[in-house]
């Protein structure tokens, strides 16, 4: 090894070889976590749904025509991440729970489910829960976004006022650079 040199390895006289291609994936036929996630958590869902009926027919009743406006919320929302699906959801099952827990100390039994259910006031307050819901995921961004535009004029407003003041200080070639150095 002591007599031989290494061979020269400019770049004129290196080989090219091809780049290794892999298989490109177009973005559609890459599954989203959101997409996997989904398919899940639909059947854990309903896994629990079909012990919930199996074992708990009355609570499964009252909580099925309950949730109603939840699984049309699911139906009808197109947001990424069923967003409103959800906000409609945790208020719908917030406005079922109080009924549920009535019909548990009521006896649980299917007639005390139907005597929940033909109450139009008892469905009035689980369907008011939802409305809630849809209230706050249609009202809360609008309000969000005129905040956030608020405190970005304040904010831009005591920049424009820095600004005047560093001119004052150091003259108007401060305003002008296009650059920091």
């Amino acid at each position: 090894m002591a007599g031989r040199t290494a061979p020269s390895t400019s770049a004129k006289s290196r080989p090219t070889r091809p780049a290794k291609s892999r298989p490109t994936r177009s973005a559609k036929s890459r599954p989203t976590p959101s997409a996997a996630f989904g398919s899940r958590h639909t059947l854990g869902l309903a896994l629990c749904a079909i012990a919930v009926i199996a074992v708990w027919p009355p609570t499964a009743m009252v909580v099925a025509i309950g949730m109603l406006p939840t699984f049309f919320a699911a139906i009808v929302d197109r947001t990424a991440g069923k967003l409103a699906a959800r906000c409609v959801g945790l208020l719908n099952a917030c406005g079922v729970l109080p009924f549920v827990l009535q019909l548990w100390s009521n006896g649980h039994t299917v007639t005390a489910a139907e005597l929940l259910l033909t109450n139009v006031f008892d469905l009035s307050a689980m369907f008011a829960a939802a409305a809630v819901g849809w209230l706050l995921f249609l009202a809360i961004p609008p309000v969000v976004s005129a905040v956030l535009r608020v405190q970005a004029e304040h904010r831009a407003a005591a920049l424009r006022a820095r600004q005047r003041e560093l001119v004052e200080e150091w003259g108007e070639g401060v305003a002008n650079s296009g650059h920091v150095r």
